[in-house]
């Protein structure tokens, strides 16, 4: 019985990262989100800062010098991780390889520069396991700012 539970919930975790997929594809939808953007493209990611919301929700902000949207897609695994791909963009000198993070939600966050085939900055968020979690993107232009909000499944904003 545990085993078929342990299975069931595996499957459970699988559909809510597909939903989260699904979610983030729609991104294009959003205004601003758009390959348009009347904002100077960005060339570098600055910062990775991490921060507890009031609510229980947690935010992963990446620092930008301009706008881009990355691509944005999750993997199904042993522990479950939400990947943030900037193409063409280069790696600040100052952001770390890996921060940690004593969140509820969110384990760690590792940044690299991987050179070939295809140039880009990717950053995995390290998730907790065995929590259904939504993930919200936003960018916020003024500040420059790429975010994701981490929210436990089925939690309500006040």
């Amino acid at each position: 019985m545990k085993n078929c539970l342990a299975h069931w919930f595996g499957l459970l975790k699988c559909a809510v990262l597909t939903v989260l997929v699904l979610a983030v594809i729609g991104l294009a939808r959003v205004p601003g989100w758009t390959g348009t953007h009347p904002e100077t493209p960005a060339t570098e990611v600055a910062e990775i800062s991490f921060k507890s919301l009031p609510d229980g929700s947690e935010m992963v902000s990446i620092h930008l010098d301009g706008f881009h949207a990355p691509e944005i897609f999750s993997m199904n695994s042993e522990f479950p991780r939400v990947v943030c791909d900037f193409p063409e963009l280069r790696l600040s000198p100052s952001v770390l390889s890996r921060y940690e993070f004593s969140g509820s939600l969110l384990r760690s966050v590792r940044v690299a520069r991987h050179r070939s085939p295809d140039p880009k900055v990717r950053v995995v968020l390290d998730l907790v396991r065995d929590v259904s979690i939504d993930v919200s993107p936003f960018f916020f232009q003024k500040e420059r700012i790429f975010a994701l909000t981490l929210q436990q499944s089925g939690t309500t904003e006040p």
